[in-house]
């Protein structure tokens, strides 16, 4: 046997990796800690450690030690030529991702407790920010419409400007993803159009079906959704109240119709409404008074959901309307980052689909 195989560093490096396969992930990490503290641990073999270290990590979901044990990693290339390349690279990248998931945790504890007078911001050059801003990590998709994520896509779902709609955000713990961005004016037609057929019908059919597609083959159980948006003086619609839902109070607001349609199609699945009608808004709605709710921070401007982690963060400070153009007193927003290439895009599909982008992976709710 050689003397690598009989080196205790390297039997704890096998023993780790055994413990990453079963998903093992404490066990993981404390396997190549014990290979780190062997005194006769070479650089080739600690840079190794380093990295699974910081994976396993990453998969427990302790992004600032797994960060901490790239770095680390990473400091033993410093002035050596012989440790290889690729391995560097896979440092860097676990570093970046444990700063991302860092960003990302701090962000949702941000949202959970958002308020007028706790409005949350993402800066544009923060990891989440950068991230919210690359559509080779975020996928968008706008009012009216659902998008799919499927496992080893992209990491974020995320949509723009949630002032009285209600955004749906679903994920299961396999990366599996589904956002959508419902208006009051697409319920309606829907329940319209059930009606004239003069078949129940599922709510939102489309992107109810969709749902449950996404997630076919999870154990429902497993799937959170949350719903993100919506104000409480708006809720209630004379509409649902007097056509279509006479003797169902509930049903008589947008949220209520909302979180039936998804719990119907998922029915194992939890749901979480503490993002949902957060802010009073106003009765009647005129530009002048959706601008001021707007600069109150009563609306989402930017919610993502990380396919990763399964959390939801938010932008609700006032910084600019990357639609239509109107930039606000504050500039350090991801907002501005994602802007660009929110606008690109619509610009693009726009010239396609003047009503709808319609492409392969965004859809209509109805």
């Amino acid at each position: 046997m050689s003397a690598k195989a009989d080196a205790p560093w390297e039997a704890a490096r096998r023993q780790g990796n055994a413990h990453f396969k079963a998903c093992e992930w404490a066990d993981a990490v404390a396997s190549y800690a014990c290979g780190l503290q062997c005194d006769s641990t070479p650089p080739e073999a600690a840079v190794v450690l380093y990295s699974n270290r910081a994976a396993a990590l990453l998969k427990q979901g302790s992004f600032v030690i797994a960060g901490d044990a790239a770095r680390a990693g990473l400091a033993l290339f410093s002035g050596s030529e012989s440790l290889p390349l690729e391995l560097k690279q896979k440092l860097t990248y676990r570093a970046r991702e444990a700063d991302l998931g860092e960003a990302v945790e701090q962000a949702a504890a941000r949202t959970s407790e958002v308020s007028m007078t706790a409005q949350t911001i993402i800066g544009a050059d923060s990891p989440l920010g950068t991230a919210l801003g690359d559509e080779n990590t975020t996928a968008y998709f706008f009012e009216a419409q659902f998008r799919e994520l499927l496992p080893g896509s992209k990491r974020f779902l995320a949509t723009i400007n949630v002032y009285s709609c209600i955004a749906v955000f679903a994920s299961s713990p396999d990366g599996r993803a589904f956002g959508a961005h419902i208006n009051l004016s697409s319920l309606l037609s829907s329940l319209y159009e059930n009606r004239r057929r003069g078949q129940g019908g599922m709510i939102l059919s489309n992107m109810s079906k969709a749902l449950q597609r996404v997630f076919r083959k999870v154990d429902q159980s497993k799937v959170t959704i949350s719903l993100v948006g919506g104000h409480e003086k708006m809720d209630h619609s004379i509409a649902l109240e007097t056509k279509y839902y006479t003797k169902e109070e509930a049903m008589w607001r947008f949220s209520g119709v909302v979180r039936r349609c998804v719990a119907e199609a998922l029915p194992g699945a939890s749901i979480d409404v503490s993002l949902l009608n957060r802010f009073d808004g106003v009765d009647v709605v005129t530009l002048e008074m959706e601008a001021q709710c707007c600069y109150q921070g009563q609306r989402f401007q930017v919610v993502a959901l990380d396919s990763h982690t399964g959390n939801v963060v938010t932008q609700t400070k006032y910084t600019h309307d990357c639609v239509h153009g109107k930039v606000g007193p504050v500039s350090e927003s991801v907002v501005l980052s994602a802007g660009k290439h929110v606008q690109e895009m619509i610009g693009r599909v726009g010239k396609q689909y003047p009503r709808m982008w319609l492409g392969s992976q965004v859809h209509p709710v109805m």
